[in-house]
């Protein structure tokens, strides 16, 4: 019998394993399908919200103490109408202190050697308001316009040396004068001299003076009525100068400008809160709207003129220089400031405030009030005293003077406490209030012996050219209502809009002065300080060197 290896253990044995396995694997249940987890759903993500500029979107409402039916300000000078078309109208430059001048609608400008040309390097992505672009025809339409006598512009006098203007290209423009003029960035930056639409001016005709057409952050829109008219945000608005800090349309989306010459519906409507802003409050509401909850009140020295009475030379009895000076003694500014103004103001003195550059300290002395030296001056000049009816009189005829003013004025104003300083030296006294446009007239054909004059601005140039040079007796505005034909002062005032010498010119003004004073031209009734008062819901409020507001940046809370 053959004996089994080892090997042939091995095999069975593992044959035997095999099937084992085999008969379990064939009895066991299949293994589990493991489910993957379940995965929650993704989160979408959330829409983004664009976030929303409280700032847009208000309705302001303020006012303006004198009525006016035209916008233009090509045309009018009024400062309280152009304390609102500052925003409408851009201008080629911008004044952000005296002297101090930033890009407008010009990005740059340069000038001949001897200031008789000023070219002017403009912006191409500007548009006015009726959609037209803006570029150098416009710019040279607009100065063309101001100083065509047909146009009868107001303005004509500040651009007195304009010859023409030279389109080089599209947006470049050489403006031409035939004397030196190296003030000439003080007139580009003021708004009367910003550029009008060519077409808006054709197309709205007379309607123009209404709806003026500009490039600002607002539009006139539309006029309520004859003393309310809206100006409207320009959606197109994307050319802010630099320093207002942003871009884009205003933030306001109407400002409604309210014109109301009564002191107490002004300062009533405010407290109401029918109104948001109002200006010129009257001295007895300051200090009680300074106190009172939700309101403030804005406080601002004016370079300029004051408020002055400009004594006609022209006109009988006053064409006279004693009686002229019979008039200056008699009056007391001081008494003016206290009574009138609550002693907020500073007395006047001379034909330009304290606050303006040049002012002479020469002019603090002069004409301090005396009755007595008053009263001497009319014997001097032939006058007696009439016991019986209290005034004096020459060759029978009695003394006697017509004041033609504002109704405002009139009526508690400066001019009223003259008329009452007059009588009390025996000078008698007719005092007339109208409406401007009544007394405009009255102006023009020389029918006054004082009359009422008032001029902000921080050019003293400016004051000097306006009011005292004899082209403004019988042309532009007329604002030399004394009357004054006199060439030492003409001489003195062309020499100071030619010269840069900041000594000499100093010299001029200060000369100025003292002529007008001692030739007893005006009466300098008191120094302007404005005064307007507003809501606490209107915010982002800042006004520009000449006190006129950037609506655009204030916004209602």
């Amino acid at each position: 019998m053959r004996k089994r290896g080892k090997w042939s253990f091995v095999v069975i044995a593992t044959m035997l394993t095999l099937l084992f396995l085999v008969s379990i694997s064939g009895c066991a249940r299949p293994p589990a399908v493991v489910e993957p987890p379940e995965e929650e759903p993704a989160e979408e993500p959330e829409e983004e919200v664009e976030e929303v500029d409280e700032r847009f979107g208000g309705h302001l409402v303020a006012t303006k103490y004198q009525v006016q039916d035209e916008l233009d300000p090509s045309i009018t000078t009024a400062t309280s109408t152009m304390r609102f078309m500052r925003s409408v109208f851009d201008t080629l430059v911008w004044m952000r202190e005296p002297n101090d001048f930033v890009p407008g609608l010009a990005t740059d400008w340069d000038h001949s050697d001897d200031y008789t040309v000023w070219t002017f390097y403009l912006r191409d992505d500007v548009v006015f308001h009726n959609g037209d672009p803006f570029d150098a025809e416009s710019v040279a339409f607009t100065f063309e316009r101001i100083s065509d006598p047909e146009t009868g512009s107001l303005r004509a006098a500040e651009v007195r040396t304009y010859s023409h203007s030279e389109v080089i290209n599209d947006y470049t423009v050489a403006l031409h004068f035939s004397e030196p003029n190296p003030r000439f960035l003080w007139t580009a930056s003021s708004e009367g001299f910003a550029p009008l639409s060519p077409k808006a001016v054709e197309e709205l005709g007379d309607d123009h003076i209404l709806y003026p057409v500009g490039t600002g952050p607002f539009l006139v829109d539309e006029w309520k009525d004859a003393r309310t008219y809206v100006l409207r945000r320009f959606e197109d608005y994307n050319w802010a100068p630099d320093f207002l800090g942003r871009q884009g349309p205003a933030y306001l989306e109407t400002l409604t400008v309210r014109m109301i010459e009564e002191d107490s519906t002004r300062v009533g409507g405010l407290e109401a809160g029918e109104l948001h802003y109002i200006d010129n409050v009257p001295a007895d509401d300051i200090v009680p709207l300074q106190e009172m909850a939700g309101f403030e009140v804005i406080q601002f020295d004016q370079a300029g003129s004051g408020i002055y009475l400009p004594i006609n030379v022209t006109a009988a009895p006053t064409d006279s220089l004693k009686v002229r000076q019979a008039i200056l003694y008699a009056v007391s500014t001081d008494i003016i400031n206290d009574l009138v103004h609550a002693g907020l103001r500073n007395p006047g003195r001379g034909p330009i405030t304290s606050a303006t550059w040049g002012y002479c300290e020469c002019m603090d002395e002069m004409y301090l009030q005396d009755e007595e030296k008053a009263r001497a001056l009319l014997v001097e000049d032939g006058y007696a005293f009439n016991e019986s009816t209290g005034y004096f009189e020459k060759d029978g005829k009695t003394l006697e003077i017509d004041i033609v003013t504002s109704s405002a004025d009139a009526a508690g104003g400066e001019s009223e406490l003259v008329q009452a300083m007059c009588e009390a030296v025996g000078i008698k006294t007719n005092l007339l209030g109208t409406a401007y446009e009544v007394r405009a007239e009255m102006y023009a054909n020389n029918e006054y012996n004082i009359a009422r004059f008032g001029w902000s601005t921080v050019d003293t140039y400016f004051v000097f050219n306006t009011a005292w040079h004899s082209s403004q007796v019988d042309e532009g505005g007329q604002f030399n209502r004394s009357r004054v034909k006199d060439p030492h002062v003409d001489a003195l005032i062309e020499e100071a809009g030619r010269i840069t010498d900041q000594e000499r010119l100093l010299e001029i003004y200060h000369e100025l002065q003292r002529y007008i004073m001692e030739n007893a031209f005006v009466i300098p009734a008191s120094e302007f300080v404005g005064y307007d008062a507003m809501s606490d819901e209107v915010q982002g409020y800042e006004v520009d060197t000449r006190n006129q507001p950037y609506w655009y940046n204030v916004w209602m809370r």
